[in-house]
This record gives C-alpha cells, structure tokens and sequence, in this order.
C-alpha cells in the first residue's frame, strides 16, 4: 500500500512526529500526533516505491525533543504496474505548490500521486470506481467489486465496518454521511437477478433507491424507492433499461437536513428531507418535470439547465457569501453537458420501445444532434424563502466529459474546487479559483481494471490520519 507501521517501546511516555523524505522539499510527507504513549505505533503514509528514507522524531510530554532516528523503508516488493508509478502534470502554480502541500491527489481507485505526478499511495485490491473519503474514513463499494457489501476502512486498509446491502439490491455510485450515524447509500437493483428484477417482483427500475445504514454498526435502517416521485421519461438514456432516473450522487446538508441528489437521466437536481424523504425542491427546466411539478424551483434571469451532469455539493466559497442565510444557500455540479444542442439547449432523444419509455442514448452516440462538447462547473443560489434559483456562475473545463467526473470544495481552502473529469482526454484532476481558471493540472493513470475513473481529490495526511487511533 506504500504505507507502513513502525513500533517501537519507550522509558517514557513520548508523542511522535515522522517525515518521509520527498525527491524535493515541497513533497516531503509530515505527521504529527500528540498522543503520549511508551508503546508507539506510527502509521507512516505517503511513500515512493522502491527506497525511502523516514525521520521519526519522540517527545516527551513538555514537548522536549527525546530522540530522532532515520528509517529505511523499501517497498519494492510490490507488485504495481509500472503504468501507475508515474504521471504528468500538465499545469501547475506557486499556489497550487501551497495548496497540494502535505497532500495525496487520490484517483477513483484510491491510487494516490504527489503533486509532482510520483505514485505515493496504492491500493493492490480495486475497491471499484467510487471513491470516497468522508467522517474520518474510506467508504468503498466492495473489495473485489462485489456491489452487495460496502466497506468502512482506515487510512491503512484496516476494515472497521462492513455495511451489507438489503436484499435485491447492490450499491452503487456514491454515499453520504448524516446526522445522527447515519450513512445513506445509493443503491440499484441487482444485476443478478433476472432482467435487473428487484427482490419483491415489482418494477425493474434501477438507480433508483438509497438504503440507509447505522454508520457505527453496520446495521441496516431502510430502503427508499424514488422513482414513483418523478417521471419516467429520461432526457438522457445511459443504455440500461428500466434506468429513468440514474441517480448518481448524494450529499447531505446539516443546516438544511437534507439529502441533495443529481439525476443524470432527468438532467435534474434536487433534495430529499433526510428523516421523511419528501421532496424540498428540484432544480429543472419548469415544464420538464410533470411528477412533483410544484418542487421546481422558479428560475431568476438567465439560466443554463444541468444534462447527464454527475456530482452535487453545498458551495461555501466566500464569493457567493450574499447568498447565504438562514433558506438560502449555494449548490455547485458537475454538468457533462449531454443531449445539448449547439447553442446549449437540452433536447430530449427519439423514443424507442420499452417498458418505461427508455430513450436513445445521445451521450455516447452521434445521433446527429448533440454538438455541445464542453463540460462545465455549474453554481445556483438557492433561495427557499421566494421559492427560487438564480445561476451564478458556469466555468467551462478543458476537456470533454460525457459521463461520470467530480467537484467539490477543496479541502483545505474553499475559495478554491477540487475537480475531477474522468472521461475527457484522459482522467485528469485540476483545481481551479474562485474565478474557474486552473492553476493545476494532473493526468490520472487510466485503471486497468475500470471502463470509466469517477471521481478522484485531494487529501490531506492529517486528514488521512484522523481514520485511526495513533500513539
């Protein structure tokens, strides 16, 4: 895993700080902890394959140095491709420098890069292509790829909770961590029962459920169906039937408590009350959205509409801060851009024969139509007091991605975003200003074993650190 444990007894009770030594300074890794112990495990992240060199500094409980020693560490008796052992940073800046230092740029399956494009985190077993690293741990859909287990893990692969998905049903795409130990996860029918049947012979509707787990037990709470909510009919078809909505991404919002989710299908995003699941509000073309059509949001001055866009969050960037109160908030997506036209309208495809009006695909197929090949980062201010969504602002990427990719706030900066475009030239993670231009620019090893790399970002080894217990 490129990572390591190294114990050690002490006379005394001492704290430990460790450096593993970078090919240059602005990539040296630090941790730090405070606990005191006389038997100390230090949890060492962040080293190269091949030879390392690591300093472990003790203190006592004054913060008096105790002692200091040089650690050789080699790791070369892994087996990794030698495709993932390096990559190219396209762009870089003195702030990104500042920004990615002390930092892991993870891909989609927890492969871990420095921001010179050096391999300094690897996962030998795939843990699929959903990423996520949220309240202190990795949650990962299966080990091996089975979707019917998802996995709590610390930092160095140690499993702490195993989550086992309701019957007729396996995990998908992304999760959420709310109050009250709760961890919703989205879930689809499963694909080994005839026809993507669900367990109860009702509809073969997929992606279409969240199943909600205690976050500290495992133990499994409820399953909620959402497909009777909206319609039927999809603006963009993924080539799976029975696949109407597509929900692909799930955040959850404290001052709110509520759960905010993007449907690729319907080109819609929208929000769930965490504890009665009834709609709060979509955000949709007023006229698209027959089901539940009094949740659509009021559109104020120009807007541009989302399409097959994949990835929502709750924007706390301080240039939006005037639309900010009490009901009033800021959502930021990943917006593909599928099914539009040239001048960037959404445009609904043929329908063709089935069971709940499946549709052509237009994001994988030239049907002659599409000829909008830009993704972007798209910001609303949602207001709930007047019912209404305003678009603030809509940053074009460099590349094209018509499926899957990522943004969020970075981590320890939220004037900046985090973005990840997983199917554009090649994956490829940027962080951009508050003004959407790229002040760097990482290309991501394509994995060997994933068709598509969703979601990759950046994270901190202190942030890393906080999934397990040190002394």
């Amino acid at each position: 895993m490129l990572s390591a444990y190294v114990a050690f007894n002490s006379e005394e009770k001492v704290s430990f700080e460790y450096t593993v030594n970078g090919k240059t300074e602005d990539t040296d890794y630090t941790f730090t902890s405070e606990a005191l112990s006389t038997e100390v495990i230090v949890p060492v992240m962040g080293l190269y394959y091949g030879e390392n060199t690591v300093e472990i500094t003790t203190k006592d409980a004054n913060g008096e140095v105790v002692d200091t020693n040089t650690v050789s560490i080699d790791t070369s008796d892994q087996e990794i491709p030698d495709s993932y052992l390096t990559t190219d940073v396209e762009q870089t800046s003195d702030e990104a420098v500042e920004l990615l230092n002390n930092k892991i740029i993870f891909s989609a399956t927890y492969n871990g890069y420095d921001l010179d494009g050096d391999l300094r985190f690897y996962t030998p077993t795939k843990r699929t292509q959903y990423f996520h690293y949220n309240d202190n741990s990795f949650y990962s859909v299966g080990f091996g790829k089975d979707p019917k287990y998802v996995y709590k893990s610390d930092a160095m692969g140690v499993i702490k909770t195993e989550y086992n998905m309701p019957e007729g049903t396996e995990a998908h795409h992304d999760f959420a961590n709310g109050d009250d130990n709760t961890l919703y996860v989205l879930a689809t029918a499963d694909s080994e029962l005839e026809g993507g049947m669900q367990a109860d012979g009702d509809s073969s509707i997929v992606e279409t459920q969240i199943a909600t787990f205690d976050d500290q037990t495992g133990k499994f709470k409820e399953l909620i169906d959402m497909h009777e909510m909206f319609d039927e009919n999809p603006v963009v078809a993924s080539g799976v039937e029975f696949d109407p909505m597509h929900v692909n991404a799930i955040t959850y919002d404290e001052a709110t408590d509520s759960i905010i989710m993007s449907s690729q299908a319907q080109g819609m995003l929208f929000a769930l009350d965490a504890k009665s699941f009834e709609i709060n509000w979509i955000i949709d073309e007023p006229g698209d959205v027959q089901e539940s059509a009094d949740k659509v949001l009021n559109p104020i001055g120009d807007m541009v509409y989302t399409s097959g866009q994949h990835s929502v969050y709750i924007n706390e960037n301080p240039k939006y801060e005037e639309y900010r109160s009490e009901n009033q908030f800021v959502v930021t997506a990943f917006d593909n851009n599928v099914c539009k036209d040239a001048d960037g309208n959404e445009y609904k495809t043929d329908q063709v024969e089935g069971p709940f009006k499946k549709w052509d695909t237009c994001a994988y197929a030239d049907d002659g139509k599409h000829e909008f090949d830009e993704s972007t980062i798209i910001t609303y201010a949602v207001n709930l007091d007047d019912f209404s969504v305003e678009m603030l602002d809509n940053f074009a990427l460099p590349y094209y991605s018509p499926i899957v990719s990522w943004v969020n706030t970075f981590e320890t900066d939220n004037n900046y975003y985090d973005v990840f475009e997983g199917s554009g030239k090649v994956p490829t993670y940027l962080i951009l200003d508050a003004d959407g231009n790229i002040v760097y620019e990482m290309g991501i090893p394509k994995s060997d074993e994933r068709a598509h790399d969703y979601r990759g970002t950046a994270v901190s080894i202190d942030k890393l650190a906080t999934s397990f217990e040190v002394a």
